[in-house]
């Protein structure tokens, strides 16, 4: 109805919104929506004297699939031979865990626990080699976070397999779950965000300030889903700083990521 369409009128196809938002987020001014209404809050001063904000948040979840522990290592290192210079070539020589040709998992025989431990180590292996072959390297940001990812996915699922120190070789399957685990290396940013003790959700914590008496949003974030920064009243806090601004006379109308 505000286009001037018939109320039978089919609307616009779902993709055109995508398209559109994908073409303002690679623009030279990504933030012009905010800014114009940060322009209007401040011009009209319609926040002038208001000190009363709501906060709350929200779990956004994420497209990506969960990622388990081996089909990380094997992504992240194919990501270090595509990215880190001269991975490509250190890798088939030295790296034989896995046909690194193969995105899928090995096949092995997975019922068998000492062929899936054995796995894990050789996986591990390659993976700290690398680490160590071009930890020193000076590399550009795309191969720099490559690096930086596969070290972390070594790390965070493994540790010393039963009668080893972690000298030897030999790792298994971590008995428990680090704090701050990346779930998918197509998206490291995701988190798994637990809101209730059974509902588990994979994706990110939004976090709003609204002004109640107008409904204008003064803060806006996207954030990792947990953390110190994520509580459930709905602030983190960045979004709590942002607010400290807003309540002293600023608008923080904005996106923060």
């Amino acid at each position: 109805m505000a286009c001037g369409l018939p109320l039978d009128h089919e609307g616009l196809h779902p993709t055109t919104l995508t398209y559109w938002r994908t073409r303002l987020r690679e623009s030279e001014s990504p933030q012009r929506i905010f800014d114009a209404v940060r322009e209007v809050v401040s011009a009209t001063g319609v926040l002038e004297g208001r000190t009363k904000r709501a906060l709350d948040s929200v779990v956004l979840d994420d497209a990506v699939a969960t990622q388990d522990t081996i089909t990380q290592l094997i992504a992240a290192i194919r990501r270090v031979r595509r990215q880190v210079p001269g991975a490509g070539e250190f890798i088939a020589e030295c790296c034989h865990a896995h046909d690194w040709d193969d995105a899928g998992k090995p096949r092995i025989a997975w019922d068998d626990q000492a062929a899936r431990e054995a796995l894990v180590s050789a996986l591990v292996n390659d993976a700290l080699a690398i680490v160590d072959k071009f930890g020193g390297a000076e590399l550009d940001e795309p191969a720099g976070q490559a690096l930086a990812l596969l070290a972390l996915v070594a790390g965070q699922d493994v540790e010393p397999a039963d009668g080893s120190d972690g000298t030897h070789g030999r790792w298994r399957i971590a008995r428990r779950v680090a704090p701050d685990r990346v779930v998918s290396t197509v998206d490291p940013e995701t988190r798994h965000i637990h809101k209730s003790v059974h509902a588990r959700q994979d994706g990110y914590k939004g976090n709003v300030a609204v002004e109640p008496d107008t409904g204008i949003f003064t803060g806006v974030e996207l954030a990792k889903g947990i953390g110190d920064d994520n509580h459930e009243a709905g602030g983190g806090l960045t979004l709590a700083s942002q607010l400290n601004r807003v309540l002293s006379g600023g608008c923080g109308c904005g996106l923060g990521r």
